[in-house]
C-alpha cells in the first residue's frame, strides 16, 4: 500500500482533514463515525470508540454494542469546557480493547472496523487504540483519545509514528469508558506534536468522585478551573 501518512510538521486545516477522511478512511479503517470538523477550532479531536461521547454510538468495537449510546465520559466533559477543542468523531479499535487472538491485536481488528491499515505502508498498526493512531498519522485529526491496559497507546503510537502519552492511572478519570481491566485501564492521547498533546491532557485532568483511583493535582486543577485555558 502507498504511503498515505501526513507530515506531522506540516500545518493541517479542518478542510484538509475532511478531504483526507473522505479520500482515505475507507482504505485505512481508522474512523467509525464523524461530522465535519469546525474550522474555527484550534484542536480537532477524535475519540476511541470505547469512550462515551454524546451524539455518537460507543461500541468498543463490538457488533453486539454497535448501537449503544453513552453520555459524555468525565474526560469528555472536561474537554467540552475548552472552547478551542472540537470533538468531531469516533475511531475504531481492537474489539473490546483486548486480545481476540494473539495474531489479531497487532492489526487492530474488530468486526465493525475490520483490520486497521498503517498509513505508512504494509506493517502492523498496533492495538488496541489503532484507529486513533492511524487517524493522527493519516492527517484525519490533530489528536485522538485512546486507552491503554497493556501497551494499547504506546504500541500504536510507535507503529504509526505519532506522539503517544499514557498518564499515571488516576490522573484522568475512567468514568464513562467501557472497561477492560479496572486495575490497569488508563485513558490517554495520541497527537501530531507534544504541544497539542499537552493541551489535551491538561484539559482532561480533574478529580472525579466516581472514579476511586482519581487523585488531585492541586496546581493543575486550579489552573484548569480558571479562565486561563492552556492554549
Amino acid at each position: 500500500m502507498a504511503d498515505l501518512s501526513f507530515p506531522l510538521d506540516k500545518p493541517l486545516s479542518s478542510l484538509e482533514m475532511k478531504t483526507r477522511l473522505l479520500q482515505f478512511n475507507e482504505k485505512l479503517h481508522a474512523v467509525r463515525k464523524w461530522k465535519d470538523p469546525q474550522a474555527d477550532k484550534a484542536i480537532h479531536l477524535l475519540v476511541k470508540d470505547n469512550i462515551g461521547v454524546s451524539g455518537f454510538p460507543t461500541s468498543a468495537g463490538s457488533y453486539a454494542l454497535k448501537d449503544l449510546e453513552l453520555p459524555d465520559a468525565f474526560c469528555i466533559q472536561r474537554l467540552r469546557r475548552n472552547p478551542k477543542i472540537d470533538i468531531f468523531g469516533k475511531t475504531h479499535l481492537t474489539e473490546l480493547a483486548g486480545f481476540v487472538t494473539s495474531n489479531v491485536l497487532p492489526y487492530g481488528y474488530s468486526e465493525l472496523g475490520g483490520f486497521g491499515r498503517n498509513p505508512h505502508g504494509n506493517c502492523p498498526c498496533g492495538g488496541s487504540s489503532a484507529g486513533s493512531a492511524i487517524a493522527v498519522a493519516a492527517g484525519f485529526c490533530d489528536a485522538a483519545l485512546g486507552t491503554e491496559t497493556r501497551g494499547s497507546l504506546m504500541i500504536p503510537g510507535f507503529r504509526n509514528g505519532v506522539f503517544s502519552f499514557k498518564p499515571t492511572r488516576g490522573l484522568i478519570s475512567r468514568s464513562g469508558i467501557i472497561p477492560l481491566s479496572s486495575s490497569f485501564d488508563a485513558p490517554g492521547v495520541l497527537a501530531r506534536n507534544p504541544e497539542i498533546m499537552k493541551k489535551v491532557i491538561l484539559t482532561m485532568v480533574g478529580v472525579d468522585l466516581e472514579d476511586d483511583q482519581s487523585f488531585e493535582l492541586r496546581k493543575l486543577c486550579k489552573m484548569l478551573d480558571s479562565s486561563q485555558w492552556p492554549l
